[in-house]
């Protein structure tokens, strides 16, 4: 097992963040859980959500410290809490904190902080506005370390401070925000309320902080109003913004909230690989959170697990079995080369019904072929049905026993062939190359008629799906942002790859 980990953790290294998409999530309950908890309140975010198209759910607790409790710690019925699947991986995409007052992290206690922080370091984002921005951060004022705060950014935020005013922000050079929703350099947004929401010091940033956007007006001109930062390619991006732009009927306000959590979602941590597959090996998911085995945990709603079959040479015959706990429905995806998610997998069972097998006839070339299990039951919210009113609770109905884990049990076998594959598409291959001009990137296909031609980020997202043409022989795609991307085409039964990194 330690020579598994050593080489998964080496080929995953690989990977990095990816690219903008209004679409869902794949591989998490719900994009956005909105706290709005104990000493925090601010404006409902489902105007801001509705415009990039993400789902979400919202804990308005007042001053129930025990609901909140049992919301996002624990409860009777999910040992670690609504934010966390079993194995501790991130069941909603990004956490958002209102303002109000730091407190609220406080409250949580030192291990609703811990839930927290296992979203940001096991690949969620996390998004705060004032106080939510405080306490994301490590340091007040260039003062003391707040030991009650989340500190997953090590930077501090400070004043001038300013109340009950509207401020513009200025997009500024550099800031990741460029390309989202037509954000560009010298981009404004106007009348930003404040209500003592601080600002950061850009000589006083750890190293690796990103502006995102700028005060431009009031005494606040000159600082950051929305910092950024991401500690590597397993967590996902944190993210403070100083003002109360957040459900706000305003253009400007709503594409300003929009680019924040699209660049959340870009950044999100790349998935985990629980195992590589050895051929005819069965592996067993089981253990409950409580067994601190997350390799081995069940899978949680809506949850992907998964896993790699390292093909050093050509195989025939591969069978993948997964056999899940009666009465849930389980599907199951194959991909060459990428993360096997719903809509980028090569092969596919997504029917009804615990039990799924893969067979693929073709011949399988020498590659990493990707396998995703996903848990597609899941519970019943309360906020599926209602309008956003005071004190929301979030209760759960139906098939309550997904929240702590479904098991199942996966196994692939194959055959290896004589067949040569890559030999057979050497000239194929040799026509299918990469190449940048400028900010753009060539994909040269020659005389091939590629059935697709599609690029793809770490977490097995389309980012882009081009429009093939029979008389073609080059294609230009335009990358929204720096990483490495998977760039695939299928040609009758030959599926090609090249990896790219973009740099600017």
């Amino acid at each position: 097992m330690k020579t598994s980990a050593i080489f998964i953790s080496s080929l995953l290294f690989l990977f990095t963040v990816l690219t903008s998409s209004f679409a869902r999530l794949e591989g998490f309950y719900k994009d956005v859980f909105q706290d709005e908890g104990t000493q925090i309140n601010g404006a409902n975010m489902k105007i801001n959500c509705e415009y990039v198209d993400f789902t979400m759910e919202h804990l308005e607790t007042n001053s129930n410290k025990t609901k909140q409790a049992e919301i996002m710690i624990e409860n009777a019925n999910d040992d670690n809490g609504y934010l966390l699947y079993p194995d501790g991986d991130p069941r909603f995409a990004i956490i958002y904190y209102h303002g109000g007052y730091m407190s609220h992290s406080s409250d949580l206690g030192t291990e609703g902080r811990q839930r927290v922080r296992d979203h940001y370091y096991h690949g969620g984002s996390q998004f705060g506005s004032c106080a939510g921005s405080y306490m994301l951060s490590t340091v007040w004022q260039g003062g003391q370390v707040q030991k009650t705060w989340f500190q997953i950014w090590p930077g501090g935020m400070d004043g001038p401070n300013t109340s009950g005013k509207g401020i513009q922000k200025i997009i500024n050079e550099g800031s990741p925000f460029i390309g989202y929703l037509d954000f560009e350099v010298g981009s404004v947004v106007n009348n930003v309320m404040h209500f003592n929401g601080g600002s950061v010091d850009t000589t006083k940033m750890p190293a690796g902080t990103e502006i995102c956007a700028m005060h431009n007006s009031s005494s606040l001109k000159g600082y950051a109003a929305i910092w950024s930062w991401k500690d590597n390619d397993t967590t996902g991006r944190v993210l403070g913004i100083t003002g109360h732009p957040e459900g706000k009927s305003a253009e400007d306000q709503k594409r300003y909230m929009g680019a924040c959590l699209l660049l959340l979602a870009d950044d999100l941590g790349r998935p985990d690989i629980k195992h590589s597959l050895l051929n005819n090996k069965t592996i067993t998911m089981d253990k409950e959170t409580s067994d601190n085995d997350p390799l081995n945990t069940k899978i949680g709603d809506k949850q992907y697990h998964h896993f790699i079959i390292v093909l050093e040479k050509p195989a025939k015959n591969v069978t993948i079995e997964l056999d899940g706990e009666d009465g849930y429905d389980f599907h199951l995806f194959a991909a060459q080369d990428t993360f096997a998610f719903n809509h980028s997998a090569d092969y596919a069972d997504s029917s009804t019904g615990s039990d799924k097998t893969l067979t693929i006839d073709d011949v399988v070339p020498a590659c990493t072929l990707f396998v995703g299990v996903k848990l597609n039951t899941t519970v019943t919210s309360n906020q599926d049905e209602i309008c956003f009113d005071r004190e929301l609770f979030i209760e759960y109905s139906g098939k309550l026993e997904v929240l702590n884990g479904i098991a199942y049990t996966i196994n692939a076998k194959w055959d290896m062939t004589d067949v040569y594959v890559q030999n057979q598409l050497g000239g194929i291959h040799n026509q299918f190359r990469v190449n940048t001009a400028g900010s753009n990137v060539h994909i040269h296909v020659g005389n091939l008629t590629p059935q697709s031609l599609q690029v793809f980020d770490a977490r097995g997202r389309l980012c882009w799906n081009a429009k093939v043409s029979d008389a073609a022989e080059y294609y230009i795609w335009q990358p929204h942002s720096a990483g490495m991307y998977l760039i695939r085409t299928k040609c009758g039964k030959d599926i090609l790859t090249r990896r790219i990194t973009i740099t600017h």
